[in-house]
């Protein structure tokens, strides 16, 4: 077959599947590279400002959990009051192909924290209270589970666990315990585990160094760096915020992290390449208290404030600087290419450059009238933009070309 034949095919078979050419899926929390970043070039931005073309939209129960898109289906999670919901949901209709419950108090602020992650065959989900759930795709049949409070003396974070799963080859990470832990992916079965503890609420974050694959995990008091293959400890650095609440994932670049967290602590640059955390800049000019950065073009972008007030900071990752800010309330962002995409609180759905010399808005439209928060992450995949609030709202927007 010709070159221009196949790839006309190729094309051809995409748009019958409903899914554009150009698109990216989003298969775990924070994308599939884990940086915040969609690969997405096949959408437009300035469509919103028309208002927003709504594909699909549903309710999914009350929780802060986002939503992972792959191979046509949408995965995410809800409550009810007395159940936990996993939801597998057509990409192009929003209609309900399969449901996974099992029994589950609310929790404060109620419902789920964990976005589901999609990996072959499989979705993995952890509960409020440390269920790890691995279901298969297809039908939502259950492949394994273990309960990390009862079997590992996990002890769940003052307002539940809040870890997403992360696959790294043959395994499983989960932010529980002291500082983490590690299960195989095709049986549950515990690779390593931490010492019994109360985590933070970050989700581990994968890095290399010295030619050595490591996760950074964030605790309770503390960041700390663990080899991935053993679980053991290579080093910590000392992190103490109002409350425990570590929540924000760490930043990696370039042999470095970027850590930060709300109450006004603000965040930090630790030197990780060699032994132990060396600090090279502290600063309070972004403070995240749940949502983490996107690293564009050597510049951090996130929301620096606390729950009900807020300002999306433009920060120099070098040098720590404030490059600019802007009031936009509190809330959850992404970015695709050189567009940020944030969704206030109230639902407001904004695109704005990633620009270091100044707050430029592209667009903008209502998303949601939220029966309680948007401060889940909006996420961009296959020409479509989801929008999730706390009570159970997910708004499925069409913003392709």
């Amino acid at each position: 077959m010709k070159p221009r034949v196949l790839l006309a095919g190729i094309a051809i078979l995409a748009l019958i599947a409903g899914i554009p050419a150009s698109g990216a899926d989003w298969p775990r929390f924070r994308g599939p590279d884990a940086n915040g970043i969609s690969s997405e070039t096949n959408w437009n931005p300035e469509s919103l400002s028309k208002g927003p073309k709504v594909a699909w939209e549903v309710k999914v129960g009350n929780g802060w959990s986002g939503v992972a898109v792959k191979g046509g289906r949408v995965y995410t999670m809800g409550n009810n009051g007395k159940t936990d919901t996993v939801y597998c949901l057509d990409e192009a209709s929003g209609k309900e192909i399969w449901r996974h419950l099992y029994p589950s108090a609310p929790g404060q602020h109620p419902g789920p924290r964990c976005t589901p992650t999609v990996d072959g065959t499989s979705v993995y989900t952890v509960s409020y209270f440390g269920l790890i759930s691995c279901l298969g795709t297809e039908k939502g049949n259950v492949i394994w589970k273990q309960d990390v409070q009862k079997d590992f003396g996990a002890k769940a974070p003052q307002w539940g666990f809040a870890t997403s799963p992360v696959i790294e080859g043959n395994v499983v990470l989960v932010n529980v315990c002291t500082y983490g832990a590690a299960f195989d992916k095709k049986n549950g079965r515990k690779v390593w585990a931490s010492p019994a503890g109360i985590s933070g609420y970050a989700t581990p974050v994968v890095f290399t160094r010295s030619g050595k694959k490591c996760a950074a995990m964030f605790g309770e008091k503390a960041l700390y760096g663990v080899d991935l293959d053993t679980g053991k400890e290579l080093f910590r650095y000392p992190w103490e915020t109002d409350y425990d609440v570590n929540a924000a994932d760490p930043v990696f670049s370039g042999g470095k992290l970027f850590i930060s967290s709300g109450y006004k602590r603000g965040g930090a640059l630790l030197d990780v390449a060699r032994d132990g955390a060396k600090k090279v800049w502290e600063q309070r000019g972004m403070a995240n208290h749940f949502g983490t950065c996107v690293l564009v073009d050597g510049h951090l972008y996130g929301i620096h404030g606390n729950t009900g007030r807020g300002s999306l900071v433009c920060l120099d990752f070098k040098s720590g600087k404030v490059k600019w800010s802007k009031k936009l309330g509190f809330g959850g962002w992404t970015a695709a290419g050189d567009r940020l995409i944030v969704l206030t609180e109230k639902g407001d759905l904004i695109v704005v450059k990633a620009d270091p010399s100044g707050y430029k808005e592209l667009a903008r439209c209502k998303a949601l009238q939220p029966k309680g928060k948007c401060w889940q992450m909006p996420i961009l995949a296959n020409g479509r933009i989801y929008c999730r609030s706390s009570g159970g709202q997910l708004v499925c927007i069409d913003v392709s070309k």
